[in-house]
């Protein structure tokens, strides 16, 4: 009898444990939309940009473009620019348009050289369930061209942005570029 009452407390005590609920850094997650830039005079090369700086429109801070630069570092307004040719940029999950400026050649002591243009971004959402512990992630599809909310459009500035590609509407994944920009 005794027996039987250690094994069902056993029983009953590993029934009862549950897996911790830990989201794994690795699990996909509500992506951003990536964008590579390339110079309008050869497609296929791509661009570096110089000191790009991105607000979101509405916004009072810019988006951490750099995330190697510490917060604390003695040139921690560089987090908020770029000098590469790709930047992932995040879409509201709570609407279906977001703007962003862009500016080129942010800190450029000559105004002459400081370009910023406006874009728009249309798309639709959908929410994806990921797991207990790491919840629901966002999913997003860009307008296809037909519709009269164009995916993506310059829509004022000084018009540095020559063009710009759709590579891929679906936004699953930041493992694929999104879309091109020829400057």
């Amino acid at each position: 009898m005794k027996k039987l009452l250690l094994f069902c407390i056993v029983v009953l005590s590993l029934s009862s444990c549950e897996k911790d609920d830990i989201c794994d850094p690795g699990q996909s997650t509500t992506p951003r939309l990536i964008i590579e830039f390339y110079d309008t005079n050869n497609p296929a090369v791509l661009k570096n940009l110089t000191n790009l700086y991105v607000i979101g429109e509405g916004q009072e801070e810019a988006l951490v473009l750099n995330e190697s630069i510490p917060i604390d570092s003695p040139v921690a307004e560089q987090r908020f620019l770029s000098n590469g040719n790709r930047i992932g940029l995040p879409l509201n999950t709570e609407a279906d348009q977001v703007v962003y400026n862009l500016t080129l050649n942010y800190n450029s002591p000559n105004e002459d050289l400081i370009f910023e243009d406006q874009i728009v971004i249309n798309y639709s959402r959908l929410n994806a369930y990921v797991s207990r512990a790491c919840g629901y992630k966002t999913t997003y599809k860009l307008n296809p061209p037909t519709n009269p909310l164009a995916p993506i459009t310059v829509t004022s500035g000084n018009v540095w942005i020559n063009s710009i590609e759709i590579l891929q509407s679906d936004i699953e994944t930041e493992n694929e570029i999104h879309v091109k920009i020829y400057f």
